[in-house]
């Protein structure tokens, strides 16, 4: 599996038709609202969410997958926001945004296997 990086954040919202602009490395425009990149390569607790409150304005998690947990927190504070890279999956105010099909990452098919040995 490849690691997660902000230009896959880019590529989900881009295929969702919302619009975002490219502020710098870690913080972009999405929909008009200026968002502060965090991109973790494991689904953090909704406790570390929490916790990272510093930014005053919206928060984008950028995670592999979306887990019921995370799923809950941006109806709970407008300020947060999940991107689900492999899930094809944009929590943004609330509302779910669904990637087309094959915008979404190709690493969640089957992973190659050795060929076994055999005589």
């Amino acid at each position: 599996m490849r690691a997660i990086t902000p230009s896959d954040a880019f590529d989900l919202i881009t295929s969702t038709g919302l619009s975002v602009e490219v502020m710098s490395s870690d913080s972009m425009s999405v929909a008009g609202r200026h968002a502060r990149l965090y991109v973790r390569q494991t689904p953090p607790s909704p406790a570390s969410v929490r916790a990272d409150d510093r930014h005053e304005g919206l928060r984008l998690y950028v995670v592999p997958q979306l887990t019921d947990s995370l799923r809950r927190l941006p109806a709970e504070d407008e300020r947060i926001a999940i991107a689900a890279v492999r899930d094809g999956l944009l929590v943004l105010g609330g509302k779910e945004y669904h990637a087309p099909s094959e915008a979404s990452d190709v690493s969640s098919s089957a992973p190659l296997r050795r060929v076994p040995w055999g005589r």
